[in-house]
């Protein structure tokens, strides 16, 4: 078995996420769905068709539910519709089939967070 080296842990998150090439952000165009299957402070896995390879640059939107956004601060609500979203630059670090969802699992670590 692979030893684990991750820096930050990883939780199990059902997310939405859209991702796209890194080159492709200024277009905005192109942006494909996805769903998360965890979520760190450092980096975040997905699952898509795409076989990207180690060392790809993406542009990274995570929704996620149960947080909303209030005074430049983050915080955890009750409401059921609530979500943040979160835009994150992040690199390809190792991908693996995931033979029941027919699609690849892909591993990022987060590069830097876009600020508008």
């Amino acid at each position: 078995m692979e030893e684990d080296i991750r820096k930050y842990q990883r939780v199990a998150k059902a997310c939405r996420v859209e991702y796209c090439l890194f080159q492709s952000i200024v277009k905005k165009e192109g942006l494909k769905e996805s769903f998360l299957n965890d979520l760190g402070a450092g980096g975040a896995s997905f699952f898509t068709e795409d076989n990207l390879e180690a060392g790809t640059q993406l542009y990274l939107r995570i929704y996620v539910p149960g947080w909303r956004q209030a005074s430049g601060e983050l915080k955890k609500v009750a409401q059921s519709d609530a979500q943040v979203m979160l835009e994150t630059i992040a690199e390809v670090v190792h991908k693996e089939f995931h033979e029941v969802e027919n699609k690849y699992i892909i591993g990022t670590k987060f590069l830097g967070k876009v600020n508008k």
